[in-house]
């Protein structure tokens, strides 16, 4: 099975950081589908202009935190990168809790 992910998969650069990010996303997808199945979702209004739920938050989420990181690159550069991460987080947990 290995070798077919590998020959499958081998047009990608797979880093460490690459496979983690995609594994913690997979993970985080499937425990929302587990968390939705268990507890069903009812949309509410936080900040955001509209009505989300639980989903539509964490789709926000993610969009913002590729938005934040190529922000950083762009006017901060590589150094620190750590930066982007932990204010991707905090503004993650803000928009998950209060979005």
């Amino acid at each position: 099975m290995f070798e077919w992910l590998k020959t499958e998969f081998q047009w990608m650069y797979w880093t460490w950081p690459s496979v983690t990010f995609f594994l913690i996303l997979f993970i985080a997808i499937a425990c929302l589908t587990v968390w939705d199945a268990l507890s069903p979702c009812i949309k509410r209004k936080g900040f955001l202009p509209f009505a989300t739920t639980r989903g539509d938050r964490f789709f926000i989420g993610i969009i913002c935190t590729i938005g934040i990181c190529l922000l950083w690159l762009g006017f901060v550069g590589n150094h620190v990168f750590i930066g982007a991460i932990m204010l991707s987080v905090i503004w993650n947990i803000v928009l998950g809790r209060w979005g």
